[in-house]
This record gives C-alpha cells, structure tokens and sequence, in this order.
C-alpha cells in the first residue's frame, strides 16, 4: 500500500491521498536556475514545485516566496530540503483532519522509496481562473464509508460534520469570488443526497 499499489478488500473504497492527490504538480532540479523555474511553474498557475532528482525521489520544495525571489539563484540554494511526505495508503480524511489541526495546507505524497506521486490539499494548486481545476470525486458507497468513519472511529457528530463542510464551503467561495461577498447576492444549491445541512451551514458564514 505504501507504495501506491490497489488495496483489497473491505477497505478499498475508502478514499486515500493517492488516489486524491494531484499528480500534475511541477517538478525541478536541483542545478536549475530559479528564473527558469518560475516562469515555469507560475504560467501554469502554481505556487509550488518540487524539486526531484533523475528518478523521480524528492530531494526538496520550492514555496511562492522562493518562486518570486532571486531569478539567477540556483535551485539547490533556496529550496525546503526534506519537506514532511505523506505516503499513499494514508486515510485521506484522515490526513485532512491533521493538516487541519497543524495549520498545514499541503503535503506531498511519496512512495516508501520517496518517488513523487503528487501533493494532496489545496495549496499551490492552480488558480481556478487560470486553470481548470479537477476536484476528486467519490462514489455513494465510498462517501457512506467515509461518513462512517468520520463518525463512528473519529466521533465527530453529524451536525458537526455539516457545519464543518458549509464552512469549507463558504471559504472556498469566498477564494473563487475574490474573498469578499459582503453585499452580494449568494445561492445555495443542495441536490439530493443529505447535503441541506451543509447549505444552511454555508449560507450562515
């Protein structure tokens, strides 16, 4: 499982960082130039990049303050040595949770071997109004695993369960509306399946 390989089982369908993890995340070498890289990674619509050797292992990571810093520094100068990595077979709920508690917006993921297999959460993600964004999705049977482990192993109640997705829900809105929706005119859409709560909670904020 650490190494990112199919998990059978009863336990298969509960979502995990790798496979909710982005894999399109920029990568860079150490002797490169950072003018070069930027330029690179910012078109894209990124604030990070991860700086990998020949095989793929991470060896660093590049923020947005080294991407807008020095153009003629060297990559292997300014970048985050040893950056913390998550490996794939970790609870994605699980993770999120923890990122949550720490203040961390993301993490990369990694084989047990330390090959690059993306970065899970939010941050350094394209922009969506530069780039499309594709936002994982899980089935009926999957998300009715994840309510049940939110609930009955991490015993979080339902009713804080909503609060916490409307609440998400209104920050991420906010982001896509530029952050300020004082005054204006706000819908909420709930479809079937249970997610009123989480409407009422997001209109609330």
């Amino acid at each position: 499982m650490a190494a990112g390989l199919p998990i059978e089982g009863s336990k298969a369908s509960i979502p995990r960082v790798g496979s909710v993890s982005r894999r399109a995340v920029p990568t860079c070498r150490l002797d490169e130039r950072m003018g070069d890289v930027s330029a690179r990674v910012l078109a894209k619509g990124w604030d990070l990049c991860v700086v990998v050797n020949e095989e793929n292992i991470v060896l660093g990571r590049l923020k947005r303050d080294a991407l807008e810093g020095d153009a003629d520094a060297i990559v292997e100068s300014v970048m985050e040595p040893g950056p913390v990595t998550y490996r794939p077979n970790v609870v994605a709920a699980d993770a999120a949770r923890t990122l949550a508690e720490r203040h961390v917006h993301s993490v990369l993921v990694t084989t047990g071997d330390g090959e690059l297999i993306g970065v899970f959460g939010p941050e350094g993600a394209p922009s969506p109004s530069r780039v499309t964004r594709v936002i994982p999705t899980g089935n009926l049977e999957q998300m009715r695993e994840v309510d049940r482990v939110i609930i009955e192993e991490l015993h979080i109640e339902l009713l804080q369960m909503m609060e916490n997705a409307g609440r998400a829900f209104a920050e991420q809105a906010r982001r896509l509306v530029g952050g300020d929706v004082h005054g204006a005119c706000v819908v909420v859409l709930a479809g079937r399946g249970g997610n009123g709560g989480g409407g009422l909670a997001a209109r609330g904020d």
